[in-house]
């Protein structure tokens, strides 16, 4: 199963509250890295109420997520998603 994931936030390892925005680098309760978590599924972030509707495909340029395959673009078929 594909799921589709954001770059602007990421997931630690606690059972709670483990979705931090990207600009966060360490979970204060776990201490999880930003670099060793993944990046936050798209679902769970937006069933928290956080706008990421756009995404910016470096090939063909702001598309939304309902025009991604996993994190590639479904427009152009490539390119890097920020």
């Amino acid at each position: 199963m594909i799921f589709k994931t954001t770059l602007q936030y990421w997931d630690c390892e606690c059972e709670h509250d483990y979705i931090h925005p990207a600009n966060i680098a360490v979970c204060s309760v776990c201490k999880c890295e930003r670099e060793d978590g993944p990046d936050a599924r798209v679902t769970k972030v937006q069933a928290l109420g956080f706008d990421i509707s756009t995404v910016t495909c470096a090939r063909c340029g702001n598309i939304s997520y309902d025009q991604l395959v996993g994190d590639t673009c479904n427009s152009c078929h490539g390119g890097i998603m920020q």
